[in-house]
């Protein structure tokens, strides 16, 4: 139970928390199993908020989204120049630790590289 309250002889303040949610995962090259760097990560809410990561070389391809409110958000991953690699739409818990395991091709992952 995650919850906070105060209370004096006329007023009460209640306050409830949840527990955030986490998106991780590795980008991988679909042909060899290679990991994949240069790629940004993005989260945003239908409702406004956008969150992102950048894998750079040197990550072993993995990225790590922490902090998220729980809701419904679009997933997406772009080349650095902006391409589009992979769409999807993502559902978070309170306190849920997503984990994504994606295999894009080489040559998409290289077009504005």
């Amino acid at each position: 139970r995650h919850h906070l309250g105060w209370r004096d002889a006329s007023n009460e303040l209640s306050v409830k928390l949840e527990p955030e949610a986490v998106v991780s995962g590795q980008l991988f090259d679909a042909s060899t199993g290679k990991p994949l760097d240069g790629a940004s990560i993005y989260l945003s809410a239908p409702a406004g908020g956008e969150y992102t990561a950048s894998v750079r070389p040197g990550d072993a391809g993995r990225f790590r989204l922490a902090e998220l409110p729980a809701g419904s958000y679009d997933f997406s991953i772009t080349t650095s120049a902006g391409a589009k690699l992979h769409d999807e739409k993502l559902t978070l818990q309170p306190g849920e630790h997503a984990s994504r395991l994606i295999r894009l091709s080489s040559a998409a992952a290289a077009v504005g590289r």
